[in-house]
């Protein structure tokens, strides 16, 4: 049985930052275990900001963005006419960062003094904003000229970003939009007509307004949490990454987790740790929770689980977002589309490489499929 100080389960934006942070003590022994592949930040259909659009789409499976993905699936809403909605989720290191639209918001000062207000203390805004600014390479700031095409009021964008709020040498860097579509001005300029106020930065001492949102990329390129925090220490001996291996369930002593049972394949095993920390994400950590036995007692009946902890919160009270997309036929290209006679205008050097890719995987696909056909009348004859 192998044995670390701390088992890290998923390897998503958190479990990248815990290995990262928990190895620079050389003393401490550190597994990070994914159910998905490693070494992904360097794949083109990950580091294409493009290529997220194959993640979801079944006709464009080829390009391998399945394995990537995790489905889960919804109760029937009563208020979408009883239906399920489909749960996206990252898998693989990196996570969710390696699939979603590397929109760039920090979240609302109102709900972390929220937090802090209702008893717990060190999670108010302030209190976490130095952390904040420790992730960050703020583009605009670290490298002005960069923003220097991003028209947002008078002056340049950087002298409209406090400082103060934001991080210059961390190991996100947050870029600007690298060209911005006359129709984003024309909302923008609409928008300020009918009342709302121009507001530069999403990320800076307010939040409500109509502007421009940044993104964890670096040079056209996506950043994600493997190659922010993993690639940098994948050196180190004390990090053992673990994928392809999925977590099963949490082992306990009487009360106290001493390890966690894992599958590969048709392989089992179980991994002892001093401490487990679950980053399996909103959907996986509280289920490995309850497979665990740490959960509603009655809810945990039905399903034979053998009970750890009755805690009736686990699993509960999840609150997403709808994400609605309208759709509409123009005669320009001025729109953001998706044909191929528009795509070009859009991002040139990664349209071109991603449509080489589907092209050449098409023709790979046609002679695999004429070569099957030829075997097969071969052995017919």
């Amino acid at each position: 049985m192998d044995s670390f100080d701390y088992v890290i389960v998923g390897a998503g934006p958190a479990g990248c930052v815990l290995a990262n942070r928990l190895t620079e003590d050389p003393a401490a022994r550190v597994a990070l275990i994914e159910a998905g592949p490693d070494h992904n930040a360097r794949k083109a259909i990950v580091r294409i900001p493009l290529a997220m659009v194959t993640f979801m789409a079944p006709a464009l499976a080829f390009l391998g963005g399945p394995k990537f993905m995790t489905w889960f699936t919804s109760e029937p809403e009563p208020g979408l006419q009883g239906r399920s909605m489909m749960l996206p989720r990252g898998k693989g290191t990196g996570g969710c960062t390696n699939i979603n639209g590397q929109v760039f918001i920090r979240g609302q000062r109102e709900d972390f003094d929220g937090w802090r207000d209702r008893g717990n203390p060190g999670w108010g805004f302030d209190d976490l904003l130095p952390y904040f600014r420790k992730l960050e390479r703020f583009e605009p700031l670290a490298a002005p000229r960069s923003s220097r095409h991003v028209r947002l009021g008078p002056r340049p964008l950087a002298d409209q970003v406090d400082p103060a709020l934001h991080g210059t040498d961390g190991p996100v860097n947050i870029a600007p939009m690298r060209s911005v579509n006359k129709l984003a001005y024309a909302y923008i300029e609409a928008a300020q007509l009918a009342g709302y106020e121009l507001n530069p930065d999403f990320n800076g001492p307010r939040q409500n307004g109509i502007g421009l949102y940044t993104f964890t990329q670096k040079n056209g390129e996506r950043v994600t949490a493997e190659s922010a925090y993993v690639d940098p220490v994948r050196h180190r001996p004390n990090l053992t990454i673990i994928g392809n291996t999925k977590v099963t369930k949490v082992v306990f002593d009487g009360k106290r987790a001493t390890g966690v049972e894992w599958k590969r394949g048709a392989e089992t095993g179980v991994i002892a740790a001093r401490e487990i920390i679950l980053s399996a994400g909103t959907f996986a950590s509280p289920q490995l929770l309850m497979l665990s036995g740490i959960g509603k007692a009655r809810e945990l009946a039905r399903h034979g689980i053998p009970l750890v902890q009755d805690l009736p919160g686990v699993g509960e009270n999840l609150q997403d977002h709808l994400d609605i997309t309208l759709e509409y036929r123009a005669k320009s290209i001025t729109p953001y589309g998706i044909s191929w006679k528009a795509l070009p205008r859009k991002h040139p050097p990664s349209v071109r490489l991603a449509v080489a890719q589907a092209r050449a995987s098409r023709l790979d696909n046609r002679r695999r499929w004429r070569v099957s056909v030829d075997r097969s009348e071969q052995r017919a004859t």
